[in-house]
């Protein structure tokens, strides 16, 4: 499984967003940074997407959106099948750290609810891996392995 960088928070989790960092007691909204990063447009795919379809053998791609990674990617895979994601094979951006950190939102709950900086996770056979990288290496994309199909029905992070 590659996972393909988000552009931040994208779509899911405004309200939760604007409930911790917005409220009268909070400082957040006065930090133009910390608006701008979260007011960041949503990364489109589609163009990748079709560029990629074309050259490879793609058996999935999850758009991770509200649901956050545990919900999206096991949409994706027939039944019986399910995730092992490296947590630490991707570099998570500093939003959703600081939305952890400000937040009581646990590891668990802030994959159940965010991208944590991965837009797309796309499944593709192992004899296709190293084509994959090599297309999103010369279209200058960055990519992670994030992960791996198992043959039991759990989707677990590592």
């Amino acid at each position: 499984m590659i996972g393909i960088p988000s552009s931040g928070i994208h779509s899911n989790g405004y309200s939760l967003v604007r409930k911790l960092f917005f409220s009268k007691t909070n400082s957040f909204s006065s930090d133009s940074r910390f608006v701008n990063t979260i007011m960041k447009p949503t990364r489109i795919y589609s163009k990748l997407f079709s560029m990629l379809k074309n050259n490879v053998h793609i058996k999935g791609v999850a758009h991770i959106t509200g649901g956050g990674l545990v919900e999206n990617i096991p949409r994706i895979l027939p039944d019986g099948l399910g995730v092992e994601l490296e947590s630490n094979s991707w570099p998570v951006q500093k939003i959703f750290r600081t939305i952890q950190e400000n937040s009581s939102l646990s590891s668990e709950e802030m994959f159940n609810i965010f991208n944590m900086g991965l837009g797309i996770v796309i499944c593709v056979d192992k004899k296709n891996l190293t084509r994959l990288q090599r297309i999103l290496a010369a279209k200058k994309e960055k990519h992670y392995i994030v992960g791996k199909v198992t043959n039991s029905s759990n989707f677990s992070i590592i």
